[in-house]
């Protein structure tokens, strides 16, 4: 099974827990196979397996896309999410950034323990002078 999961990885497919066994690959190719709409506003099998799917594999391999990809989205979002980044690198706060992020909590868990790691690669409580 862990074999699996990193190989779907490596494809630039992320397992979503919230929908059980499904990837947001599989979730993409069904949506195409379903909705005349979605393939008429240019989300075609073409667009899918030629740019979506190797930008995917970028963003889940390449540390640079996905800062890229991130500072993008703070960019859109401006207001509501770097309020909430820059009140701290607590539980709490990570919580607040997902909330304004997704509009929820889903794996919350995940970017908590992700933060403590980078604050502590970072040594941020003991040497960062920008608090």
């Amino acid at each position: 099974m862990a074999e699996a999961i990193k190989n779907k990885y490596e494809r630039g497919e992320k397992p979503r827990p919230s929908r059980g066994h499904h990837t947001s690959m599989e979730c993409v190719e069904a949506l195409l196979r379903r909705s005349e709409t979605v393939r008429q506003a240019g989300l075609t099998q073409d667009f899918y397996d030629n740019t979506l799917k190797p930008f995917a594999r970028k963003l889940a391999t390449d540390l640079f896309h996905a800062f890229n990809s991130a500072g993008w989205f703070v960019a859109k979002h401006r207001d509501r999410v770097l309020i909430a980044m820059d009140a701290g690198l607590e539980n709490s706060n990570v919580r607040t950034v997902t909330i304004a992020i997704n509009g929820g909590t889903s794996h919350l868990d995940e970017r908590q323990r992700f933060t403590r790691w980078l604050r502590d690669f970072f040594k941020f409580d003991t040497e960062c002078i920008n608090r």
